[in-house]
């Protein structure tokens, strides 16, 4: 689908040309009308993209990328070109003045050449025709899903009991009204199969009068779908009609035929794979809703349409099998009901592993192996290429149903979704650091006044919801911290990214590049792959070190990057630790948004890292810098800076870092203080402070003009000042302090909207802490961890709203407020390296209480 990465590309450069003819208008000189009738027909293309999405023409749009790419090329190139000019000396200026000249030259002749050709897209060409072209690779893969699901081996199903179980039971019983159940779950993770068992079950059988079910393509009709319940034979019978008599009849005549064929009895309809809302919004009303029990049940690989079929219950999301059940249902596909010899057991398991808990991909590889030669040379031999085999094109069903979910994203989300493939396998990839890469890549859009970063979560929500993406960590707000992507899934994302030049990997077996490449993402030892790449220009727009070498480099690494990727917009050096910024190599990366780095044993940051005016995150978390150069104010657009700390922020009388968002690492001092009193960073949300001196009440005071600070983290706190000091609309606070009091509890708990509290403890004191019965109104989340507290008083109606509780290493707390367990909120209570006596106590409660306790280590050790 190259209409989603041109799409991306189109609106990239939109945006770009039409600041270039805001901001550079003096300097376009005799080519800004040029630029301007490019702005014009990219206006018109990304007009057309968002009208003809799901249209598709290979040759056609993959002409309209090659053009799309060569004018952001131009129009880059001259961005970066203008910068450097605006950045030298008058006499420079002059001396480069039949440079500048010549550029513009060279500008306006490119622009021509790609009018050009967009022109001869138009005329010579049928993209721009309303006229839907069909993908042939869609139809073989729902060719692909139809044959399996009249093959559904009800033998070979595993891991499934626990499961049927509960969907059984909640077919038969519970609500005399209708209801409707869903299973959800990605691609190949067996809804179908598990639908089918349930469908057979003689429970199941014998419950309901009438039973029937429908496979709901993506080219369904709502004829279709009726006509397919009402040609079930015991529909037919009922109905006392030919089915091919229907044919004629218009779809409310079918679904009032249908409504009266299942009035008066109790029955079960299965709507197998679902894609879009409109589905049963179509059918629903051919469904009558009386007292007898009836259920529907549908599949599907997205959340939103199970939601909008019934709200009332829960969607039934889908597991991945684990070790021994994968091993299982691989040795049945393999052995047929055999024993495997021993000397195959290990390898098997192995590549049982490898399949990633996916029953389809466990089939597709069971059944390979199948019809080869029983021996452990072959089997090892699969094990390290199980992805490989699964994803080999003459094997392709795996690969084939899996791309269903990705042909049927939006435009909006297939770039998101693409982006995955640049972490290695089995990555757990932080969220926060996820959502600012597609925020410099450009993939996310404004929506009215909303905060992008919000859009951004929306979107991985998205993907999410349609299973393609799977949750790894949550935070303590319940917002995803951490997510995976399943290999095979991953493997698609590689596949559709080389082939449309958004992305290249590069790994210690594959270290030669595709210089057209948009993206590159290297994930061996750095040294081997600069080794093995001259240092030649390349169009690259994201480069990402995700090797896992941490070794550190010398000068040349950072001069490889300065001078060979100078369009790029992205840059993650993951662990390559630079130690040298020289102004001359880093200031030719004029467009970058996006930079971590790890600037070595270097006390003050670099001052050519601040000639990166594009900058909007600046990741160097892992640093030991001590302080900023005054340059630093020059940032205007920074949205996100992360520091090691405690770091300190040079003075200024008027500058200001307006579009500031996090700000982290800064050393607690009277000119941080001053600063943010003065408001110079107006619009922070989270700000992490260091001390080594503790805390002034001058400190808390100046966090008043931060009107939108939502997130506090304190470093080297000693005591607190009275509640006044603190700001009102803080919803999150976590402090790591020395010699804490039990004030601090009383201080914090009148805060009236917080709703996240941690409090970690360095060389604790001894405490005890009572929470009277207004204290936290709005609390959700308490975590203290390393406090000497010898005794928890809490009174009747504080921390109302408590949902999760963390004690960790509070090595004297021996019992826990008999309040806490009539917290009707309260959904989990972890305890971490309790005293014997509390593990006693919370073993005794872990039986009867409600909510979920864990303890660590497990109970019975800890005894």
């Amino acid at each position: 689908m190259v209409d989603s990465v041109v799409g991306s590309v189109v609106t990239f450069l939109l945006e770009n040309v039409t600041q270039l003819l805001t901001d550079e208008a003096k300097l376009l000189g005799g080519v800004k009308d040029q630029v301007k009738s490019l702005q014009n027909e990219l206006i018109m293309i990304n007009d057309f993209l968002q009208n003809s999405e799901g249209k598709r023409d290979a040759h056609g749009k993959r002409t309209l990328k090659e053009a799309a790419y060569d004018a952001e090329d131009v129009i880059d190139t001259f961005i970066m070109k203008t910068t450097m000019h605006r950045k030298r000396s008058k006499v420079r200026k002059l001396i480069c003045f039949c440079d500048q000249l010549s550029s513009l030259h060279d500008v306006g002749k490119k622009i021509d050449q790609v009018k050009n050709a967009i022109k001869e897209i138009k005329d010579n060409w049928s993209y721009y025709s309303t006229e839907k072209v069909e993908s042939v690779g869609d139809a073989d893969a729902e060719e692909i899903l139809h044959q399996r699901r009249r093959t559904v081996e009800e033998g070979h199903v595993v891991g499934f009991s626990q499961d049927t179980d509960e969907l059984v039971q909640l077919l038969v019983e519970g609500a005399s009204r209708l209801d409707v159940i869903s299973i959800i779950g990605m691609g190949g993770q067996g809804k179908t199969t598990l639908a089918r068992k349930i469908y057979n079950n003689h429970c199941v059988r014998n419950h309901f009068d009438v039973r029937g079910w429908v496979y709901v393509s993506q080219k369904y009709t709502i004829q279709d779908l009726l006509l397919e319940f009402l040609k079930a034979k015991i529909v037919a019978k009922i109905y006392e009609k030919n089915c091919e008599d229907l044919q004629d009849f218009t779809d409310d005549e079918l679904k009032k035929g249908l409504f009266r064929c299942l009035t008066g009895r109790r029955y079960l309809l299965v709507l197998d794979d679902i894609w879009e809302n409109k589905v049963w919004d179509q059918v629903s009303a051919a469904f009558p809703d009386k007292p007898k029990g009836s259920r529907i049940l549908i599949t599907t690989r997205i959340k939103e349409v199970a939601l909008n079929a019934c709200s009332r219950i829960h969607p039934y999301e889908l597991r991945k099998l684990n070790k021994e059940e994968s091993w299982e249902l691989f040795s049945k596909k393999v052995f047929q009901g055999a024993t495997c010899p021993e000397n195959l057991v290990n390898p098997g398991k192995l590549i049982a592993e490898r399949c990633g808990g996916l029953p389809l991909a466990i089939v597709v590889l069971g059944g390979l192996l199948a019809n080869k030669e029983k021996s452990s040379y072959i089997w090892n031999k699969v094990t390290g290429n199980a992805i490989a085999y699964l994803t080999d094109q003459k094997r392709s069903d795996c690969t084939a149903i899996l791309a269903l979910s990705y042909s049927h994203l939006p435009r909006h989300l297939k770039p998101c979704f693409l982006y995955f493939g640049i972490y290695p396998e089995d990555f757990e990839i932080p969220v926060r650091q996820l959502i600012q890469l597609w925020l410099a890549e450009g993939f996310i859009q404004q929506i009215h006044n909303r905060n992008v970063e919000d859009v951004a979560e929306d979107y991985l929500e998205e993907l999410i919801d349609r299973s393609l993406i799977q949750v790894a960590t949550r935070r303590a707000d319940g917002g995803v911290k951490t997510c995976r992507i399943h290999d095979l899934l991953r493997d698609l994302c590689i596949k559709e990214s080389v082939e449309e030049m958004f992305l290249d990997i590069r790994t210690k077996d594959n270290i030669s590049s595709n210089s057209k490449s948009r993206r590159l993402s290297i994930q061996c030892a750095t040294p081997l792959y600069i080794s093995s790449n001259h240092c030649e220009p390349c169009y690259t727009r994201s480069l990402l070190c995700l090797g896992d070498d941490e070794t550190s480099y010398d000068e040349s690494n950072l001069k490889w990057v300065c001078e060979t990727f100078q369009l790029v917009r992205v840059v993650d050096l993951g662990n390559m630790v630079t130690y040298s910024c020289s102004r001359k190599k880093i200031e030719k990366l004029i467009l970058v948004r996006y930079l971590r780095i790890q600037p070595g044993e270097l006390d003050v940051m670099p001052a050519s890292i601040c000639s990166l005016w594009n900058l909007e995150t600046l990741d160097m978390r892992k640093s030991k810098i001590k302080c900023l150069p005054k340059e630093v104010w020059r940032l205007q657009k920074l949205k996100h800076f992360y520091l090691g700390g405690p770091t300190s922020i040079p003075r200024t009388k008027k500058e200001a870092l307006p579009n500031l968002q996090v700000l982290t690492g800064i050393a607690i001092n009277q000119d941080t203080e001053n600063l943010l009193a003065n408001a110079r960073f107006p619009n922070v949300k989270k700000l992490g402070l260091h001390s080594s001196n503790g805390v002034e009440s001058t400190l808390l005071s100046s966090l008043h003009s931060l009107s939108h600070l939502l997130t506090l983290k304190i470093n080297g706190l000693f005591d607190l000042p009275s509640p006044k000091s603190f700001h009102k609309t803080l919803t999150k606070i976590t402090l790591q302090c020395e010699n804490i009091s039990p004030k601090v509890v009383t201080v914090l708990g009148s805060l009236t909207i917080l709703k996240i509290l941690k409090i970690r403890g360095v060389n604790p004191i001894p405490m005890d802490l009572i929470c009277d019965g207004s204290i936290y109104p709005e609390l959700e989340v308490f975590k203290i961890a390393n406090l000497e507290i010898m005794h928890w008083n809490m009174q009747r109606g504080a921390m109302p709203k408590l949902q999760h509780l963390v004690i960790d290493h509070c090595k004297y707390l021996n019992t826990l407020p008999n309040e806490l367990w009539s917290l009707t909120a309260l959904r989990d209570v972890e305890v971490l390296y309790p005293c014997v006596t509390l593990a006693r106590k919370l073993h005794q409660l872990q039986m009867k209480s409600e909510c979920k306790l864990q303890v660590y280590p497990p109970l019975g050790a800890s005894n």
